[in-house]
């Protein structure tokens, strides 16, 4: 690459491939989403129920394709599917699967909904175990159907979970041989205080910031400032 190219692609300047907060194809949304410690439990002996509740942007579908990834590598039969805006069915055939992860459950319409939960009500050996990210608490309509559900509430993440999705996803976007530019431990700390569970919006800021730092060295604290008073 010429260091004409090189002044058109910040990113290969800073050691990565292309700016590591840029939007994710399926497949990188998949390798490197994560999954907490604490439901680890999930993978290994997912319950009857599970929903995921959380904001817009705290993670929800990260935390559905992380759970896939990891369930498919302990050799369950899974399947993931995200219901778009104005769908009100799920396409997936459950017949043969032991978990199924449905995205954006609260666009289900009521007979589609009273139907899935009652298939993880079957006492048959074998039945399809859900879960089930959706802005809708489902726990009133489970207990109407009998069935014990697992709440996961996104509603805060713990600061070394944080650093560990922005570093999983540097290290995904480095390029060989390079080590990429970090930010300060200064600036993680504000960015992740001024983020919260927002994992969208700490994205965008991230990106932003990668996007035109060019400065030998880590990225400032206070050049972070700077960016989210003018960005936000």
């Amino acid at each position: 690459m010429s260091e004409l190219e090189r002044s058109y692609f910040p990113s290969w300047r800073l050691g990565y491939r292309s700016n590591p907060f840029r939007a994710l194809t399926p497949h990188e949304w998949r390798a490197i989403s994560l999954v907490p410690g604490e439901l680890q439990d999930l993978i290994d002996t997912p319950p009857a129920l599970t929903q995921v509740l959380g904001d817009q942007g705290s993670g929800k579908t990260s935390l559905l394709l992380a759970l896939e990834r990891g369930l498919l590598e302990k050799g369950w039969s899974v399947a993931y599917e995200y219901l778009p805006p104005g769908a009100q069915n799920y396409k997936t055939d459950t017949t043969n699967l032991r978990v199924f992860l449905l995205d954006e459950t609260q666009r289900l319409s009521a007979p589609a909904l009273n139907r899935l939960l009652s298939s993880a009500s079957s006492s048959a050996v074998g039945v399809t175990r859900l879960i089930l990210a959706t802005h809708r608490d489902l726990s009133g309509l489970a207990a109407d159907h009998r069935v014990p559900i697992r709440s996961v509430e996104l509603d805060t993440h713990a600061q070394s979970f944080t650093q560990a999705i922005i570093e999983t996803r540097l290290k995904y976007f480095e390029r060989p041989g390079h080590q990429g530019v970090r930010l300060t431990p200064a600036a993680l700390s504000h960015l992740i205080a001024h983020c919260g569970s927002n994992l969208r919006l700490l994205e965008w800021l991230l990106y932003e910031a990668y996007q035109t730092w060019d400065v030998a060295g880590p990225i400032s604290a206070d050049y972070l400032r700077e960016l989210i008073d003018r960005l936000v």
